[in-house]
């Protein structure tokens, strides 16, 4: 059976562009996520990008989740925790593939 209403979100994909709902009549595909899709997202294209993953956008749940998972790479400083948001170090960039692997969840 399909999850709850709450815990998915849509995204409608038409011809190479995200819609974001502006073109209701355009014929699209719409992709429903669980809430390990919409986090493992969230980690792969926040940490991509020089501004890191805000961690106040996180639940409480989830934030805990990839601080712990994300405590070796700190350690070894291949990610660091700049104004609340975690990022990869200069020498993070060069494994970061394997970093955003370590830090998504697998579903249940």
């Amino acid at each position: 059976p399909p999850a709850p209403e709450h815990q998915l979100e849509r995204k409608k994909w038409s011809n190479g562009k995200w819609l974001n709902g502006k073109c209701p009549d355009v014929p699209h595909e719409t992709e429903i996520l669980s809430d390990v899709e919409l986090y493992n997202e969230f980690i792969m294209t926040r940490l991509r990008t020089s501004g890191g993953i805000p961690l106040n956008e996180l639940s409480n749940e989830d934030r805990q989740y990839c601080l712990s998972m994300a405590a070796p790479y700190i350690e070894h400083n291949l990610l660091n925790i700049r104004n609340g948001h975690l990022c990869l170090s200069k020498e993070g960039i060069f494994t970061s593939n394997s970093i955003i692997s370590d830090l998504m969840k697998m579903e249940e």
